[in-house]
């Protein structure tokens, strides 16, 4: 909450633009950018967890999110997982250990 009141002009005027995902798990998450000409956030969510899991249980970890990546450019820093940084693109969301990908990124280059 913090970061969305110190930039009130990416919440109010940025623009959403969808990011691509590919790979093995790419059907499980949905991500996109929240850009104005002030910065950047990349938000990360699961979608259809259910269906990754062999049993009734659901399952949290997954080793093909490491495989699964996201078509976001230049350099992000997570305000969900401590001391995580990413870069490149397209890159892998191996960043989140095999875990369920839920981040807010926000770029830093």
């Amino acid at each position: 909450m913090t970061f969305r009141l110190s930039n009130p002009e990416l919440f109010d005027a940025g623009r959403y633009v969808p990011c691509k995902t590919q790979g093995p798990l790419a059907e499980h998450v949905v991500a996109f950018e929240r850009r104005s000409l002030n910065g950047s956030c990349l938000i990360v969510a699961p979608r259809l967890t259910l269906s990754l899991a062999p049993d009734d249980a659901l399952i949290t970890t997954h080793l093909g999110w490491t495989e699964t990546t996201l078509s976001a450019f230049g350099s992000w820093k997570s305000l969900v997982h401590k001391n995580i940084s990413v870069e490149g693109s397209p890159f892998s969301l191996a960043h989140l250990n095999g875990t369920i990908p839920f981040d807010i990124l926000i770029r830093t280059g």
